[in-house]
């Protein structure tokens, strides 16, 4: 198959959590006999193109912008959604997987996804469907109880105290309204998919990160040499 992953960073140019996984994840499928394409972005226009990077064909689209405008260009980026359109078209896949767009590619892609190929899944590796950044949680640190459930539930009046003038009031029902061209939605905890129920996300299954097991082989010589320090 042609699988086509989206992520607004990948590496080597960016490695964070999920940029990780969706690398482990495409090496994982080209393993088994797939062709996997990579469209991510960069910030720097001389680090744009076309790669070869350990054998996946990457795609980097420049894109940069300031913050404050993010709950607007992380629906639909100019800067990105013809680049992702032209060049789906060119790869025609059969799946497209998506990490975290909700920067630079932007959830248009999602709509672009769906009308150039069979399938379409995303990974949701935070809140940022439905919310703007990291989800606090008030804990009793005197009593130093953690309660057994917690209302994930935002409010908008939660997210304009936030964000202030950065609120957009329409981003989380257009999200919502692209997340109708997935197929189907990956969590990575249960946790998570409890917090993406709570605000009006469906359509979800749990699948757990996982890791290369080869990468983390140790030797018997090296074993009995920690046994000795």
């Amino acid at each position: 198959m042609k699988i086509l992953i989206l992520s607004d960073g990948f590496p080597p140019v960016y490695a964070g959590g999920a940029e990780v996984i969706a690398f482990n994840l495409a090496k994982s499928f080209q393993k088994i006999g797939n062709h996997v394409y990579i469209i991510t972005t960069v910030r720097e226009k001389s680090k744009a193109g076309q790669f070869d990077y350990q054998g996946l064909k990457v795609f980097r689209i420049y894109s940069d912008y300031h913050e404050r405008w993010r709950a607007y260009l992380s629906l639909y980026n100019p800067q990105t959604v013809n680049q992702v359109k032209k060049i789906i078209k060119q790869i025609k896949p059969d799946i497209v997987h998506i990490h975290n767009i909700h920067y630079h590619l932007s959830y248009y892609s999602l709509r672009i996804a769906r009308k150039y190929s069979k399938a379409v899944f995303l990974t949701a590796h935070d809140a940022m469907l439905f919310h703007y950044g990291k989800l606090i949680e008030f804990i009793d640190l005197d009593n130093l109880s953690v309660p057994k459930t917690f209302n994930y539930k935002v409010a908008p009046w939660q997210q304009i105290k936030r964000f202030k003038k950065r609120y957009n009031p329409l981003r989380n029902i257009i999200i919502r309204h692209y997340l109708k061209y997935i197929n189907k939605i990956f969590a990575v905890s249960y946790t998570l998919k409890e917090a993406l129920l709570q605000n009006g996300i469906k359509n979800i299954e749990v699948i757990h990160n996982g890791i290369d097991m080869d990468g983390w082989q140790v030797s018997d010589e090296k074993v009995k040499d920690f046994k000795k320090i």
